[in-house]
C-alpha cells in the first residue's frame, strides 16, 4: 500500500504503513486506526438518499390525437471499446443528458419553471437537429419512474408538462 501524502516524511509514512499492516492482520480492517490525512476514506454522507432517476419521455401530436411517447435521448444498447475510451475524455452529449436528468429530478421533488423550460428547450433543439417536422404540432414531456414488478416492468408517471408549440414559441 502506498500512502498518498506529500507533506509526510518517509519515516512517518513507513510507521503508518506498519501500523496499518499490523491492524489489518489483527482485525481484518483498520480504517479507524490510521489518521484521515494519511489514508482518506470516502465520505458517504454526500447523498441524502439513493433513488432511481426519472426517465424523460416526449410526445409530439395534435391536441385531438392520442400521444405516442418516446424516450428522450435513450442510452445506446451497445458501445464499442473505442467509443468507451473516447467517452472517458470527451462526451458532451452525456453531460447534456445528465443535466436533463438533474432537471427531471428537481421537477420530481417539486415543480420548478426553470427545469421545465430547460427540458422543453432541449427537446425542441433535438427535434430541430433531427429535422423532425413540428409545424402545427404540440410538444409535451413527462417524467416516468420505471420499476420491476411481479408482472414485469411498471411505469409510474410523476409529472406531465402542459402542451406547448413544438417550435417553442408559445404555450397552448
Amino acid at each position: 500500500m502506498r500512502l498518498n501524502s506529500g507533506w509526510m516524511s518517509g519515516s512517518i509514512q513507513k510507521t503508518l504503513k506498519r501500523i496499518f499492516t499490523i491492524a489489518v492482520l489483527a482485525t481484518g480492517h483498520a480504517a479507524h486506526l490510521v489518521p484521515d490525512l494519511a489514508c482518506p476514506r470516502p465520505v458517504m454522507a454526500v447523498f441524502q438518499s439513493v433513488e432511481p432517476s426519472p426517465r424523460v419521455q416526449w410526445a409530439l401530436d395534435k391536441p385531438t390525437q392520442t400521444a405516442v411517447w418516446q424516450e428522450f435521448w435513450p442510452r445506446p444498447a451497445h458501445v464499442t471499446l473505442g467509443q468507451m475510451l473516447t467517452r472517458l475524455f470527451w462526451n458532451p452529449a452525456r453531460n447534456e443528458a445528465l443535466f436533463v436528468v438533474s432537471c427531471a429530478e428537481r421537477i420530481a421533488l417539486g415543480y420548478t419553471v426553470h427545469s421545465v423550460d430547460a427540458i422543453n428547450a432541449r427537446i425542441c433543439n433535438d427535434l430541430r437537429d433531427r429535422n423532425i417536422e413540428t409545424k402545427g404540432l404540440m410538444l409535451r414531456f413527462r417524467l416516468v419512474f420505471v420499476s420491476r414488478s411481479i408482472n414485469g416492468w411498471s411505469e409510474d408517471i410523476v409529472f406531465q408538462s402542459t402542451p406547448m408549440s413544438a417550435d417553442g414559441s408559445a404555450k397552448a
